[in-house]
């Protein structure tokens, strides 16, 4: 699994940029990623929804 956060500030890019290295990483490393979870939002974990879903 990957996991990819954004704060309000950034408008999503760091998302992007992430998504791409990890990626990279996991294909060079001969990993295979089953699922990603993307949030973009306050850095509290009550407001990022799907890093509650990935933990459980």
């Amino acid at each position: 699994m990957a996991y990819f956060r954004s704060s309000l500030d950034d408008e999503g890019r760091s998302v992007d940029v992430q998504g791409s290295f990890v990626r990279r990483w996991a294909a060079a490393n001969g990993v295979r990623i089953v699922r990603e979870f993307c949030n973009s939002g306050p850095a509290t974990a009550e407001g990022r929804p799907t890093l509650a879903e990935m933990v459980e």
